[in-house]
Parts: structure tokens; C-alpha cells; sequence
């Protein structure tokens, strides 16, 4: 390879492109990753609490759940999160639903 200088609208342009696929290698891992591991992180969840209900304990299909919702400041994270019941017709005990209900009218 011939070391070249380059100019000012080639650098530019090839930072520009630089950055461009650093940013499009670093979305398809995050789309790739966070998946995987959000589905990780429930099962875990799931199986930590016995597949019951952390409000009944009824065994039933369960959902994930945040005790303080992202929109009050929740987060994520594991101390954050709790399997509910599905919705009846889910094959669920409901509580899900009670937990919805119940922020909603506290928003």
C-alpha cells in the first residue's frame, strides 16, 4: 500500500464512514444481545421465584413485571423486576393485570 496524504474531505469522509459502521456494528449487537439476554434474565426470574406468582404463588404462565414503572424512574435491573400472573385469559392467575390497574391509577 502507497502511504498517502490525505485530505482534509477525505478524512472527513472517512471518519464519517468510520463512525457510520462502528455505529451499525455496535446496533446489531445490542438488537442481537439485549434479546438473548432479556430472555435469559426472565427465565432466571421465573425459575428463581419457583414459577408462582410473587403475588399469589399460584404455578401458572407468568409475565414479567416492573415494581416501579420505567415512566416513575423504574429500571431494569433484577431488583426491579417480578413475575405476575399472565392475564386469565392467558392462562394466568390475573395478578399482572392487578399490578397494571394499580399503576395506572397511581399515575
Amino acid at each position: 500500500m502507497i502511504n498517502k496524504e490525505l485530505t482534509n474531505e477525505e478524512k472527513t469522509v472517512d471518519r464519517s464512514l468510520s463512525l457510520y459502521l462502528l455505529a451499525l456494528i455496535s446496533l446489531t449487537y445490542l438488537a442481537f444481545s439485549s434479546s438473548k439476554s432479556r430472555a435469559h434474565r426472565n427465565k432466571t426470574i421465573k425459575r428463581e421465584q419457583r414459577h408462582r406468582c410473587f403475588d399469589c404463588g399460584t404455578k401458572c404462565t407468568l409475565e414479567i413485571h416492573h415494581i416501579t414503572p420505567l415512566s416513575k424512574g423504574g429500571t431494569n435491573k433484577r431488583s426491579n423486576l417480578v413475575a405476575l400472573g399472565a392475564s386469565t385469559n392467558e392462562g394466568g392467575c390475573g395478578c399482572h393485570d392487578i399490578w397494571d390497574d394499580f399503576a395506572l391509577s397511581n399515575s
